[in-house]
């Protein structure tokens, strides 16, 4: 290809064409809609390529039929029309658009045939500050007293930074976004990223609901989508005063029977309740708590939602029996089944005590409270609990277990929170006397040991990692809440000084939709310093060959991979998620945004990449100093085991 000045002009005389959208001014410049036609009286014109400002932001091939060129012009192809859709490079408040021919000229008069390039239409277009808001907003038909969720796409010039929905007058709720959604054809990658959902719950009493949706532009532009409102349907009929009647006498029998029989053993084990034996933070939690315990004699046995590489290991290390009960039930039915296998477990293994771990294993609390012995009850999750439910089933909970739960909830000798803000969140549920407050922690010892066995020049290399790079390191599984997503969106927005000398490393991709929606974004985006990771057994060494831990989760009560970056003496960059903002000191040992919000997730890696060397040695320092001060492993295990002896004695502990 050669660019447009042929030899005596010829080929730019026989050129014919027009600009002829966008016709005014331009409202969305990430979508702008441009068209027009055009020919050529010797040549023919295969591919149409547009400007703006002098940067090439799209091509097309004229296929569009035009009838009235073809009636004005003899020498007019009928298909001259041309359409595209193009997003524009970050503009002021004018663009300069501009139209080209890529015209084939046969050979003729001894010259060979050739390709040019000729300009055949120009206009100077205002483009609009932010721009118009583009999707759609899905709700339910009906909603039903409990939890809805809202869900949709967005998108807002310059691009979308949050989403906003309010219920009624309440306070607005800032709702999960850039979550995979259909990509429009020729639009830019993050067209991928458009989704948004959030659960909310029904104001109680109301017969409708009215459903605002606010998107915000990373330049601050707000717009509205159109929603309308939802009626509130009745509640589902409950059960038949019969039936209820029968599964209230069924129960006051058995429990009648089982405390008359059963007398709780001092010396016996203490009932463990895990959602599952797989591998996560709050699997990490109970596993460290229960080798404390270990260490001091307590015995175990264990009931689980589903079994997993812990179930093993869990039985060859603390010779603790281990019950797989199923998972957690849906309804009154399911959920007496499962209590009755906890509390026939508990009284075979002559338990003295409960000790739960996550919301999911209330049937045990319930369990305890049947057998008449104290349970102790880790609560890991940051949502209110009807809204939990709904994010966990995926659909709002029947509502016995609702109430089981709650019921649960009030019931409990202790409930253990790990962060002050999900206390709180629980007040209105746990007995104020109940709920402690006793912060997550590490074993120092044993993880210093690990650092030390890997350096940060061997970890890199291990990780094929230059020396040089300023590492940013995300770590944990690869799914909406944690929101790997935004920022893979926010490291795009590095200035490209920074991201040249950057990388950003997230760890814990498997193949799951999200996983997948992620590598794609990467790759379409064309981001060669993000790096989308399986996950990794050997996580130490990622601690090792980060500068920086970054975090985008939208709900985090205590991460436990924050507190061992921190550990390593790594600051974090993060949204101040629940317990984050307790943990992290905005410009101590790291830098905070708002949940959700990618302007303000771009702002805090943009500081993380920026600072010296000395000052991520200072707010290192002073993370790990943080971390050793208020969150050793030995503090939530001489909590439980002051509360075990208080209550049952010597609990578990050898006769």
């Amino acid at each position: 290809m050669t660019d447009a000045r042929p030899s005596g002009g010829n080929l730019r005389r026989g050129l014919r064409g027009s600009l002829d959208l966008p016709a005014g001014t331009i409202d969305d410049p990430g979508r702008v809609d441009v068209a027009g036609w055009v020919f050529h009286e010797h040549g023919e014109v295969v591919l149409v390529v547009l400007r703006a400002d002098g940067r090439l932001v799209g091509t097309v091939a004229p296929e569009v039929d035009r009838p009235d060129v073809a009636a004005l012009h003899e020498t007019a192809t009928l298909r001259s029309g041309w359409a595209t859709t193009v997003a524009l490079p970050p503009v002021g408040g004018t663009v300069t658009l501009s139209a080209h021919a890529l015209v084939a000229a046969p050979a003729s008069d001894g010259q060979a045939a050739r390709t040019v390039l000729l300009p055949f239409g120009e206009k100077v277009v205002e483009v609009r500050a932010g721009g118009r808001v583009r999707g759609e907003v899905v709700l339910p038909d009906t909603v039903g007293p409990g939890t809805f969720r809202v869900s949709g796409t967005a998108d807002v010039s310059p691009a979308l930074a949050r989403v906003e929905v309010t219920v009624g007058g309440g306070e607005p709720v800032v709702a999960r976004n850039s979550l995979p959604s259909a990509p429009e054809r020729g639009a830019p990658a993050e067209s991928a990223l458009r989704g948004f959902a959030a659960t909310l719950e029904v104001p109680a009493g109301a017969t409708e609901v009215d459903v605002r949706v606010t998107a915000v532009a990373i330049d601050g532009t707000r717009a509205d989508l159109p929603t309308t409102p939802v009626p509130v349907a009745p509640p589902a009929p409950a059960p038949s005063a019969d039936r209820t009647r029968t599964l209230e006498a069924r129960l006051a029998q058995r429990l009648e029977v089982q405390r008359a029989a059963y007398a709780p053993d001092p010396s016996g084990r203490v009932l463990v309740a895990a959602h599952d034996l797989g591998i996560g933070g709050a699997q990490n939690y109970l596993d460290a708590l229960m080798h404390g315990l270990h260490d001091q004699g307590v015995r175990f046995c264990v009931v689980a939602g589903s079994d997993g590489p812990l179930l093993e290991h869990i039985e060859s290390t603390y010779d603790a029996p281990v019950l797989v009960v199923g998972q957690v039930p849906t309804g009154a039915e399911l959920l007496d089944t499962q209590v009755r296998l906890v509390t026939d477990f508990a009284i075979e293994h002559g338990a003295s005590a409960v000790l739960a771990n996550t919301l999911v294993t209330f049937p045990a609390v319930l369990a305890a409270a049947s057998l008449g012995i104290p349970a102790t009850w880790a609560i890991h999750e940051s949502f209110p609990v009807p809204v939990f439910w709904h994010e966990f089933l995926g659909r709002p909970a029947d509502p016995s277990i609702l109430a089981a739960t709650r019921q649960a909830l009030a019931g409990c000798d202790e409930v253990l929170f790990e962060a002050e803000s999900t206390r709180d969140l629980y007040a209105g549920e746990v007995a104020p006397h109940a709920a402690a407050l006793v912060p997550y922690g590490l074993d120092v010892e044993a993880f210093d040991r690990d650092l030390a066995a890997t350096g940060r020049a061997q970890a890199r290399a291990e990780l094929g990692i230059p020396d040089d790079q300023r590492v940013l390191v995300c770590v944990g599984t690869v799914e909406p809440r944690k929101g790997q997503l935004m920022l893979a969106r926010a490291f795009s927005r590095l200035p490209p000084s920074l991201q040249a000398r950057s990388s950003l490393h997230l760890v814990g991709a498997s193949d799951s939709p999200y996983s997948v929606a992620l590598r794609d974004y990467v790759r379409d985006a064309g981001l060669h310093q993000v790096h989308v990771v399986t996950a990794d057994p050997d996580i130490v060494r990622w601690y090792a060959a980060a500068d920086v831990l970054v975090s985008a989760s939208d709900v985090e009560s205590m991460p436990r991979t924050m507190l061992e970056a921190m550990l390593a003496g790594r600051p974090v960059a993060a949204t101040a998620a629940f317990g984050v903002a307790e943990l992290v000191e905005d410009r101590v040992n790291g830098w905070l945004c708002p949940p959700g919000d990618l302007r303000g997730l771009a702002e805090v890696l943009t500081a993380a990449t920026a600072a010296d060397e000395a000052t991520l040695a200072r707010m290192g320092a002073a993370a790990r100093s943080r971390v050793v001060a208020d969150h050793a492993s030995s503090g939530y295990v001489d909590h439980v085991l002051r509360w075990l002896h208080a209550r049952v004695g010597d609990a578990g502990a050898p006769a």
